[in-house]
């Protein structure tokens, strides 16, 4: 089941009319403060997974990050060339846990690569949304100063 508001509803293509929920509450796609819907139907359940799974994903990001940062500092100026260098790094070392056989622990080093590889992955993400925001505020802006002139 999987507690979604009714615009998302609609995006997953399910026909079941399901009542509102009594108070608003983050849906389970857009994370929107919505009255919500509870859907049972097949997309619904496999978001439903995919979000445990991300949570517990970003836990394991998180947790990665924390202990790098401590010996590495911050993650907001590195450059994308470092980046992408570390996601071929992280990649590389993913692979190599995961071909490194099947240990009683194996599962703890392929988890902490892949959230390596996926902060990598998230810092690039984050820098270039930051960008690409500055750059359609200043073109706003100028925008706005080209039609005023």
């Amino acid at each position: 089941m999987l507690d979604l508001c009714a615009e998302c509803h609609k995006l997953l293509g399910c026909d079941t009319a399901h009542p509102l929920s009594g108070r608003p509450d983050a849906c389970g796609i857009c994370s929107g403060y919505r009255l919500l819907v509870h859907c049972h139907c097949k997309a619904a359940q496999e978001i439903a997974l995919y979000n445990a799974a991300l949570r517990s994903f970003v836990l394991g990001m998180r947790a990665g990050f924390i202990e790098n940062m401590q010996n590495k500092g911050g993650w907001r100026e590195i450059h994308y060339g470092f980046a992408a260098r570390k996601v071929l790094e992280e990649a590389g070392e993913l692979a190599e846990a995961l071909i490194g056989g099947h240990s009683r622990d194996w599962h703890v080093p392929v988890m902490r690569e892949a959230a390596d590889l996926a902060n990598f992955a998230m810092f690039i993400h984050s820098r270039a949304g930051a960008e690409a925001s500055a750059a359609r505020s200043i073109e706003a802006r100028v925008g706005e100063r080209l039609t005023r002139g």
